[in-house]
């Protein structure tokens, strides 16, 4: 077949050379494309408004880091091989049984015996020296058999069922909050104290050693004198009460105060639901009076001074008068801590922690100690010296020296300022829509400005206005991530080699990392002419870190600061 059409093709061209060859397109200009810059590489981050705690996920202390430096993955150790066991110590926990077994062992047998310290360290897959060191604990705790079980006990505490308040931060006015979990004491208002202390009902008995027979037997006594076997009963009853006053361990104390908590001063309750199988209700009854007598006896020694300060002054009248003038004139009665800022003296900026110093603070409260004033927040009384009172300028005059809280770098607290309140609401609901005139309040009002982000002309990414910026005027502030001075000089190892770092001091204890949570202020660039400048700010307790306009900036201007002055 093939063969065949060869012999006879369907057609045939033919070619002539003298023919010319004509192309149907037309020859195209070269076009000479511009050479565009690649865009400047940058780190994913998440964008957060304020500082938020490091998650114990994004630890790297006692981890190994792998940065990658040109292409190049290195890895980098914990610089502290000390930090990783301490970490591997605290991490190892010790159930119930296991240190009962422990003791066990350790008083049958001779834990300086290798074999015996091998078959425990198989058996519970840890080395010698954790094992040692835990029965070392036990045995200077002098804990007999049933007194590690008690010990071990104390942990339920922690999983125990709080009330709703416990969990609601005073700070941040929010439940559950992370930042201030673990600096927040728990305070006793004299809402709660009246709650705890006040007279209980009337009740049915709820079991055999309920209160209420002690109650009866009592009343039966006072009624009928001549019959010695009631009055014989009743101090029987008595005697066995302080008896068992006696014999409360510290973890049924705490469960008393737990459930003090939850039901008041019910004691039936208390002993049903928190103390079962170990206090009757007649126990629970005999403790809570015995501390009745204690608040008692400290409400009178308290009420004996206070009287003996007021029988001083003759005059009803005189003393209104001189609450009055106390009150207007508290604003520029100024704790230590304020009158050496306002002498110039250079401070270290300390954590501030709320104290829960009793009936005054003295010299041994942590807030007088770092230098700090004690705050609303604290368990300290409204009277304390330490206490800061807070400004009565008039609206809208917190701008200058003369406001005691614009002069010590604090912002106006509503909650404490006279003059600087806050309404919510913008009128649409019918309520009254008051703005606050205060001009002390940006970082909690967020009163940002508005950056955008673009091409910098030093290095890489950078910050830019978007409005035109006078002296001194609040840009934003500057947040990320909350960590320690240890974790910051690990994570610093590893910014070193990649050549940038985004950490920023905040006090003694913690450092601000934005590199992986920030906002648009981490692609500040360091200048040695600045148009801004970085001040520290207390905000409601808080410490923060604020930025503003060191000159008048123009719109579109790129914004720089200095990283490290001095």
């Amino acid at each position: 077949m093939l063969s065949l059409r060869m012999e006879t093709p369907l057609h045939i061209f033919k070619y002539n050379p003298s023919e010319e060859f004509t192309s149907p397109n037309p020859k195209k200009q070269d076009i000479n494309i511009p050479i565009v810059k690649q865009l400047p590489r940058a780190i994913t981050w998440v964008l957060t408004d304020s500082n938020k705690p490091v998650a114990e996920s994004d630890f790297v202390i006692g981890k190994k880091q792998i940065i990658y430096v040109n292409g190049q993955a290195e890895e980098l150790s914990s610089g502290n091989e000390e930090d990783e066991e301490e970490i591997k110590k605290e991490n190892l926990e010790f159930s119930k049984d296991a240190d009962r077994f422990i003791w066990e062992v350790g008083q049958k047998n001779n834990l300086d015996d290798l074999v015996v310290k091998s078959a425990l360290s198989k058996f519970f897959k840890l080395d010698v020296s954790s094992i040692l060191e835990r029965f070392n604990e036990l045995k200077k705790l002098k804990v007999n058999e049933g007194d590690i079980g008690e010990a071990s006990e104390i942990r339920m505490f922690t999983s125990f069922p709080e009330t709703p308040d416990k969990h609601f931060c005073r700070r941040c006015l929010r439940f559950d909050c992370r930042e201030h979990e673990e600096y927040q004491p728990e305070i006793y208002t004299k809402e709660n104290q009246s709650n705890l202390f006040e007279r209980e009902d009337v009740r049915k008995q709820c079991s055999n050693h309920c209160y209420l027979k002690l109650k009866g037997v009592i009343e039966a006594d006072h009624m009928m004198d001549n019959d010695n076997s009631t009055n014989k009963k009743g101090k029987n009853m008595v005697s066995e009460m302080s008896q068992a006053y006696n014999e409360w361990t510290p973890v049924e104390m705490d469960l008393y105060l737990k459930g003090a908590k939850l039901f008041g001063r019910n004691s039936c309750l208390i002993a049903r639901n928190v103390l079962t199988g170990l206090k009757t209700c007649l126990d629970v009854y005999n403790y809570m009076h015995k501390q009745d007598q204690c608040n008692m006896l400290l409400e009178y020694q308290e009420t004996s001074e206070t009287d003996n300060q007021v029988n001083k002054d003759t005059s009803q009248k005189k003393r209104r008068l001189g609450r009055k003038k106390a009150q207007l004139q508290k604003h520029i009665c100024y704790p230590a801590a304020i009158k050496n800022t306002m002498n110039k003296i250079e401070k270290s900026y300390k954590h501030y922690t709320p104290c829960t110093c009793e009936p005054v603070c003295g010299d041994q409260c942590p807030c007088f100690r770092n230098g700090n004033c004690c705050e609303i927040y604290c368990g300290c009384p409204k009277t304390c010296n330490n206490r800061f009172g807070g400004c009565n300028c008039k609206k809208g005059q917190c701008i200058n020296g003369k406001c005691p809280c614009f002069s010590n770098s604090r912002e106006c607290n509503p909650d404490l300022c006279r003059s600087c309140s806050l309404s919510c609401g913008d009128g649409s609901l019918g309520e009254t829509s008051k703005t606050s005139k205060c001009k002390n309040m940006q970082f909690l009002l967020k009163k940002h400005k508005k950056i955008l982000l673009g091409i910098s002309g030093v290095h890489g990414w950078g910050a830019f206005t978007r409005h035109s910026l006078k002296q001194n005027e609040y840009l934003g502030e500057y947040t990320g991530e909350l960590v320690s001075i240890d974790e910051a000089e690990e994570r610093q190892r590893a910014d070193d080699k990649l050549g940038y770092s985004y950490l920023f001091n905040l006090n003694d204890k913690f450092v601000i990392d934005s590199r992986r949570q920030g906002n648009k202020f981490r692609f500040l660039n360091n200048s040695s002419h600045p148009n801004c400048y970085a001040k520290l700010m207390t905000v409601k307790g808080d410490q923060k870190i604020g930025l503003f306009a060191g000159k008048a900036i123009r719109e579109g201007e790129e914004l720089f600061f200095k990283y490290k002055p001095g």
